[in-house]
């Protein structure tokens, strides 16, 4: 009996081993992306994208992530008494109507000090969460999200608050 099992093992690990032979392994490692003044590390994963939208200089999509980023010049924004990146991230909240979020601090691996929240937004008959990032540069302020379907958000902040120790902006 047993030499029957031990037989039809090692015939099944034949079978599945030679089922094998045709599949490819896709190494992920990480990767830095660049664009309008804002760099970031994520993985191999994402693939960059035209940017379609008023002032994104950024737009990354993998299957299950996105990240986009958007510049805004500081002196156009004085007049709206916008000076500081406080005072940006407030303005960028209620201008997408998220005012009630909680405006949190983090800092980058290089000490780079940023604002940052959360929100959803329904698209594609979907709801998504998002991790708003605010960063202020020499002469411009930026905007950034990661995002995920809602029911993914929780298990992929982690990953989100890595990468965002990544990014350097201009």
């Amino acid at each position: 009996m047993r030499k029957i099992l031990s037989i039809l093992i090692l015939i099944g690990s034949i079978f599945t081993l030679a089922g094998c032979e045709n599949l490819t392994f896709t190494i992920i490692q990480d990767h830095t992306f660049e664009g309008g003044g804002v760099e970031v590390t994520l993985t191999t994963e994402f693939t960059e994208r035209e940017p379609n939208r008023n002032k994104q200089i950024l737009w990354l999509t993998s299957k299950k992530h996105m990240f986009d980023a958007y510049s805004e010049p500081k002196a156009p924004l004085v007049s709206s008494n916008i000076k500081t990146l406080e005072q940006y991230m407030k303005a960028v909240l209620v201008a997408g109507n998220k005012a009630d979020s909680e405006i949190l601090e983090g800092e980058t691996s290089e000490g780079v000090r940023y604002l940052y929240a959360y929100y959803e937004n329904e698209g594609n008959d979907k709801i998504y969460k998002y991790m708003l990032l605010t960063f202020e540069g020499a002469e411009t302020f930026y905007t950034m999200n990661f995002g995920c379907l809602t029911e993914n958000f929780d298990a992929n902040l982690d990953q989100y608050k890595k990468w965002a120790a990544t990014i350097k902006v201009e």
